[in-house]
């Protein structure tokens, strides 16, 4: 793991589901994000609600602009759309997860993720903190 006194960063990004790619694929991104993530020190959050993806990450800079590289080539989404990258306040906001993972209801009053990428800078974030506790978390 690397060392812990590396300065954090963190990345906020929107994208969708590609068309041709089935939603079986979800899990195995999570399976394979919550592995890589604990070797790399890094942590965070995916977001899903069936076509669109919102993910936070936050760790060491060299381990997380690799992952933001790899994320943005990814063909299993499109429109790969960074919402907020900055330097993270410590303690980490999501510490004690590799990567969890939100699935939003289809039945929610108002679609979660659109209202995220109508806010700046750490807004950003404090709303997708604030979205947690309403949202199926696994």
């Amino acid at each position: 793991m690397p060392a812990q006194n590396s300065l954090l960063h963190c990345f906020l990004y929107r994208s969708h589901l590609a068309s041709n790619t089935d939603i079986a694929c979800v899990g195995d991104i999570v399976r394979t994000a919550r592995a890589f993530n604990k070797t790399q020190g890094i942590t965070g959050i995916l977001v899903f609600d069936g076509q669109q993806f919102c993910q936070y990450v936050e760790g060491p800079q060299p381990a997380l602009s690799a992952l933001i590289d790899q994320i943005g080539r990814d063909p299993r989404h499109t429109r790969f759309t960074p919402l907020h990258s900055s330097e993270c306040p410590s303690p980490r906001r999501f510490a004690s997860w590799a990567m969890a993972y939100v699935l939003t209801d289809d039945e929610d009053d108002a679609d979660p993720l659109a209202s995220l990428s109508r806010l700046e800078g750490t807004c950003i974030i404090e709303k997708l903190q604030a979205l947690i506790p309403k949202l199926d978390m696994a």
